[in-house]
């Protein structure tokens, strides 16, 4: 799986794709064969990165639970 797209905010490309586990350790260089298949297509030499663009905190440790229920709209 590969998925791509122009970020206008960072005036980039942003490119995500799905790795084997063995090529996962943050900073392993890698290629990315980039483009779909039947077209013209480009090996693309990157490092693995947690969010190589935008390196906010993750949320994973937040309980939902204790969030404010949603009131009924009138």
């Amino acid at each position: 799986m590969r998925k791509r797209q122009n970020s206008a905010y960072f005036h980039r490309m942003i490119s995500i794709c799905c790795l084997d586990t063995a090529y996962t350790e943050l900073g392993t260089e890698v290629l990315v064969l980039w483009g779909e298949p039947g077209t013209r297509q480009k090996k693309i030499r990157t490092k693995v990165a947690r969010y190589p663009y935008n390196n906010v905190l993750r949320n994973e440790s937040t309980d939902v639970a204790a969030l404010p229920k949603a009131q009924p709209l009138k």
